[in-house]
Order: structure tokens, then C-alpha cells, then sequence
């Protein structure tokens, strides 16, 4: 959430690293993630506190495991 409320920086740091990253990882789904940034970044307004609600509780816990290895060797 940090690169969310950043904006920029975030942005910066997931599509200039992707190329480089997402090969090595494609259990990780990098397309939604990018996808679903775009749409709250680009339509706060449109997310329900429903869906937003089941990002953050269904979501994201199940991203931990993929990106793991990727955030140790950072």
C-alpha cells in the first residue's frame, strides 16, 4: 500500500523493475496487480469499499507467498 499512497515512486518502481522480475516469477500475477493499481490510482471513485474490502483481505494475503523470495532478495 505504501507505493499506492506514494503514487509516483510506486508506479516507477513496479513497471521499470517488471521486465527484469516477472520472468523469474510467473506464479506471481503480475498483470492483476498492475491492473488493479491502474484502476484505484486512475478511478478512486469507482472502488466499493466492497471490492476494496476483498483485496485487502482475500487479495493480498495470497500474493505474500509468490513475492516472498522476491522482497528477500532486496
Amino acid at each position: 500500500m505504501e507505493s499506492i499512497r506514494k503514487g509516483y515512486p510506486g508506479r516507477t518502481r513496479f513497471q521499470s523493475g517488471n521486465e527484469e522480475i516477472s520472468p523469474q516469477h510467473p506464479n506471481v500475477p503480475w498483470a492483476d496487480m498492475q491492473a488493479r493499481r491502474h484502476f484505484v490510482v486512475h478511478e478512486p471513485f469507482s472502488v466499493s469499499e466492497e471490492i476494496l474490502w476483498d483485496t485487502i483481505n482475500k487479495d493480498l494475503p495470497a500474493m505474500v507467498e509468490p513475492l516472498e523470495p522476491i522482497l528477500k532478495y532486496e
